[in-house]
């Protein structure tokens, strides 16, 4: 299991030094190169944004892009060209705080109280203690996609894998529905 740009997972899943790889795609994001490699749907997700569970945020059901402006934001750094989770996307001119490269160090930053971060939904059940995700209300962002992504014949290792992270987000799906069923 590794951490990496897109690009960068996609480089190691064609040359066999990767087997899985978990991507995003949709809006704000490059065209990537798909072809040749099996893709697998794992939720048409939304962004949300992490704060420490005693942020005035935590409280709300959901935030407003309004909400946001005004917030110190940790950001994530990578090679030039490397796409990165950077402020809200809708956000004009956010105030950037904190450039980290690993989701580790963002959300540490962020329990610590010293700013948000954007996360992909899929990423809700590895927040750390202190952490809190929350939904963005935004009529400007038409969201993104989580897909996996093997080479065209996956080992049964890789196919085990994808299973489980598809049975992982039906699970937190159902369990989103749920909680929005009064």
């Amino acid at each position: 299991m590794e951490e990496a740009s897109t690009p960068a997972l996609l480089r190691r899943l064609r040359t066999g030094r990767l087997d899985v790889a978990v991507i995003g795609i949709g809006h704000g994001l490059p065209e990537y190169d798909l072809s040749e490699l099996r893709q697998a749907a794992v939720v048409q997700g939304d962004l949300l944004v992490a704060v420490r569970d005693t942020h005035r945020l935590a409280d709300g059901d959901a935030a407003t892009v309004a909400d946001l402006a005004q917030e110190p934001w940790i950001v994530g750094d990578g090679a030039p060209g490397e796409p990165q989770f950077g402020a809200w996307p809708t956000l004009s001119d956010p105030h950037i705080s904190y450039t980290a490269r690993s989701w580790s160090t963002r959300l540490a930053l962020a329990a610590a109280g010293l700013g948000l971060t954007v996360i992909p939904d899929l990423a809700v059940p590895a927040l750390p203690k202190g952490v809190q995700a929350v939904p963005v209300t935004d009529s400007h962002w038409p969201g993104r996609a989580t897909l996996i992504v093997t080479r065209p014949r996956p080992s049964v290792q890789a196919q085990t894998m994808v299973t489980a992270l598809q049975d992982q987000a039906a699970c937190l799906r159902d369990a989103r529905a749920r909680a929005e069923t009064p």
